[in-house]
């Protein structure tokens, strides 16, 4: 393709970009997510699509190097105004070294790529070791969603990492069930016009610990 042509379509999507305050709900369950599986060897770390980059004091609490990128203008004035390390980048296109990092961070990012199997790409070429992806499980967020251009199922996402190389080190569902889903429930989230819950236990998150092939 066109390399103009293609900046022309990223241009349009960039439009859509939106502004993600920080919350209780998901500062608490990235914080469980963080100190569950992020391994011991880890210490520095890239936050793709930070946002304001609020996971940055959950890392410094583990001793663990924190710089964070994200695309979105108000995010980063936000992040800089909360002196968090944070620097303004595409999350398929980053501008800096090949395995800079022990680890790459991806929190309800990948969902919002237009090109997730470059993105993959891409975060395996920064990272020395680990991809640590957290994805929104569709059984609960649904299909849709602001900006959600790839929402997978298990099996789409194994086949990415597969084409990839990224091999699959722990696999786990942060479920309705669990006592900090129930804390922060929100009765509003529909699937076509029914709630997806209360009813029986289903996933969230999908949390992955990826390591490079």
């Amino acid at each position: 393709m066109n390399s103009s042509k293609l900046k022309t379509y990223l241009d349009t999507l960039y439009l859509s970009i939106y502004h993600q305050p920080e919350d209780d709900g998901h500062y608490d369950w990235a914080e469980y997510a963080i100190n569950e599986l992020v391994p011991k060897e880890v210490n520095t770390v890239l936050d793709v699509g930070c946002g304001v980059g609020f996971c940055q004091p959950i890392f410094q609490m583990k001793g663990i190097s924190y710089t964070g990128c994200t695309l979105g203008e108000e995010d980063y004035l936000v992040a800089k105004k909360a002196n968090r390390s944070v620097f303004v980048s595409d999350m398929s296109d980053i501008d800096v070294p090949d395995s800079s990092v022990d680890m790459v961070f991806a929190r309800h990012v990948l969902e919002h790529s237009p090109m997730p199997i470059i993105s993959l790409i891409e975060w395996r070429r920064i990272s020395k070791e680990y991809l640590f992806l957290i994805m929104p499980a569709p059984e609960y967020w649904t299909y849709r969603g602001q900006n959600h251009y790839s929402v997978m199922n298990k099996d789409q996402l194994w086949n990415l990492f597969e084409q990839v190389g990224w091999g699959v080190v722990e696999e786990r569902d942060f479920m309705t069930s669990d006592k900090l889903f129930m804390k922060h429930y929100r009765p509003e989230v529909k699937e076509r016009g029914k709630l997806v819950y209360p009813g029986r236990p289903i996933p969230v998150e999908y949390w992955y610990l990826l390591r490079v092939l």
